[in-house]
């Protein structure tokens, strides 16, 4: 949805129907639930980015990601994750998020072919499941301006 200029979002939300100057997120695992979210400096408006936000999410549920997109993103886990493995300290911190979230070291192992494994099918159960309006939490930060409070 988010990297790079052809993605989805990227592609609607800043080219096409430029209602955003920047956009970024993703998902932020855990162990149990994760948080998925989003940011953006608006152009337009925030409620212009939350609407286009949300109906591209309601898109994906309808409409599954292309054979195109799925390989996209996976080309993009996979160079993101060879990288994390080029230093000491980030393959370190790979093992210790592993034992904690998944307790075994060997999981790391085993991300990529899990990660090649999702079909456009899951992208669009996990959206329509996951993403319903009764599960968001919408979170509005604006810029301090006259009359603002900073201890507020």
């Amino acid at each position: 949805l988010f990297r790079g200029p052809s993605s989805r979002l990227h592609r609607r939300m800043v080219i096409d129907e430029p209602v955003a100057l920047q956009i970024a997120g993703g998902h932020d695992p855990r162990r149990g639930p994760g948080l998925f979210s989003i940011s953006a400096i608006s152009a337009t408006s925030l409620d212009a980015v939350v609407s286009a936000y949300f109906e591209e999410l309601e898109r994906l549920a309808a409409e599954p990601p292309s054979a195109a997109e799925l390989v996209r993103a996976h080309n993009q886990l996979r160079a993101a994750w060879l990288f994390a493995q080029e230093s000491s300290l980030a393959m370190a911190m790979s093992l210790g998020r592993a034992m904690v979230f998944y307790g075994s070291p060997d999981w790391d192992e085993h991300y990529l072919d899990t990660m090649a494994s999702i079909t456009a099918e899951d992208v669009q159960r996990v959206v329509s499941q996951g993403f319903s309006p009764d599960q968001r939490v919408e979170l509005r930060v604006l810029p301090g301006g006259e009359g603002s409070r900073a201890d507020s």
